[in-house]
């Protein structure tokens, strides 16, 4: 199963969440894909999908999908880590493999932290995170260095994760981020890609970073 017209197609809410580094991985090798959105509806249950997920042909069907011809995955690292493979962006020595898996479990940790603050109501508990972040945001500046990507001088499928955990940081936390200028600068840098670029001007239609009635902050980009 593709889309009507070949193209692969990636399933997901209509907001950034799990599913914007698929679609920014997928702009950046150049595949002309179909951005399925799914809106959570005015009783945010998401009924959308829901009708349609008793009838996918996915071992485990869940937002993000992602569909090709034959492929049928969820699960948003799987499909990162297949495309990742397919696309070569991976890593191509031990010593890659070794930075990309690093950041890939500690971004995680960190949005998990982050995720449970902007669901919190507490002004106090968000005061003393935003405390916590600069020191989150200074052990990403060192483990990148002089390094133009996570890897080294080659993109890898996590760039687009951490990419879309440091975009926040601008927004929730302006005083944190400017101290941080290298880390500004790697947000540009994932922009001016080629084909993100292109995608980002002609494609790209602003997202929330999340829709949930359990969130206390939220914002669009």
């Amino acid at each position: 199963m593709t889309a009507e017209n070949g193209k692969p197609i990636v399933g997901y809410w209509n907001y950034r969440g799990l599913g914007q580094p698929i679609r920014h991985l997928l702009a950046h090798v150049g595949v002309d894909f179909e951005d399925k959105r799914y809106s959570k509806g005015e009783d945010g249950l998401g009924s959308e999908w829901l009708e349609e997920k008793s009838l996918m042909d996915i071992s485990f069907p869940n937002l993000p999908y992602y569909i090709d011809n034959d492929i049928r995955l969820s699960q948003s690292d799987t499909i990162l880590r297949f495309l990742a493979q397919k696309y070569n962006l991976a890593g191509e020595t031990e010593l890659e493999r070794l930075r990309i898996d690093i950041m890939d479990c500690q971004i995680k940790d960190y949005f998990r932290q982050f995720i449970t603050i902007i669901q919190s109501s507490d002004d106090e508990i968000k005061t003393e995170y935003v405390q916590l972040l600069a020191d989150h945001l200074d052990t990403i500046n060192r483990f990148m260095g002089v390094n133009p990507f996570v890897s080294g001088t080659n993109v890898s499928f996590v760039d687009f994760c951490l990419y879309e955990y440091l975009i926040r940081m601008p927004q929730f936390a302006p005083e944190v981020m400017q101290q941080f200028p290298d880390l500004l600068d790697y947000i540009k840098r994932i922009e001016s890609l080629p084909n993100v670029a292109h995608y980002l001007e002609n494609q790209h239609k602003p997202l929330p970073f999340l829709i949930s009635n359990d969130c206390n902050w939220n914002y669009t980009y």
